[in-house]
């Protein structure tokens, strides 16, 4: 919670590390933890005006911004994928969706198992085999563009399916960077609780 500092996953109360925070008047308060843990500090930092110019919680998903309604306004994470990107051709990935009758805000990882299916795919189409060698050869070797951006893999395996940045504007993600793929613009500073 303050640098170095590690609260507990069960905690109940954030009244202590909150008014630490305040005192400190930050510029970004970074809550990395799985949902619930975010959900119950950004409901008592709002009832103890805890504000700083930006909340930063990796997991903003629709299950964190549904029961916190718009006090999730203005909380950058990270998205996989988002409506609007520039270079996305999402119709069947949102065909998908459809048929397994799965909301992309209740399972948001599944823009990145949708990027390692069109990766399986292309290595599979391309390599012809389920040799181990040439399959990987053809890995190593893919570019291409998946619903997430362009992916490739470095010599080691590594690959590039990354999340992009994102905020919750009105009820809606935006990937507020890099340029090519932004669907909005960063909002910053946060207004103030008071001032929404």
């Amino acid at each position: 919670m303050l640098a170095g500092e590690v609260l507990p996953a069960d905690i109940g109360d954030f009244t202590p590390a909150i008014l630490k925070l305040k005192k400190l008047d930050p510029d970004i308060v970074y809550v990395s933890s799985n949902i619930p843990f975010a959900v119950a500090f950004m409901k008592q930092a709002k009832e103890l005006n805890l504000t700083p110019r930006e909340f930063h919680c990796i997991h903003h998903s629709g299950v964190f911004r549904q029961p916190l309604g718009d006090a999730a306004d203005y909380v950058v994470g990270q998205s996989y994928w988002e409506p609007g990107m520039k270079y996305s051709k999402p119709q069947r990935f949102l065909a998908l969706l459809r048929k397994a009758k799965i909301d992309v805000d209740d399972y948001p990882w599944s823009p990145a198992y949708m990027m390692a299916f069109e990766i399986a795919e292309a290595a599979l189409g391309q390599a012809g085999t389920l040799e181990p060698a040439p399959l990987m050869k053809t890995l190593k070797d893919l570019r291409i563009t998946t619903i997430g951006g362009p992916i490739w893999f470095a010599e080691n395996g590594v690959g590039a399916i990354n999340t992009y940045p994102s905020q919750i504007q009105s009820g809606m993600y935006q990937i507020i960077w890099p340029s090519e793929v932004a669907t909005g613009k960063h909002i910053y500073p946060t207004p103030a609780w008071d001032q929404r």
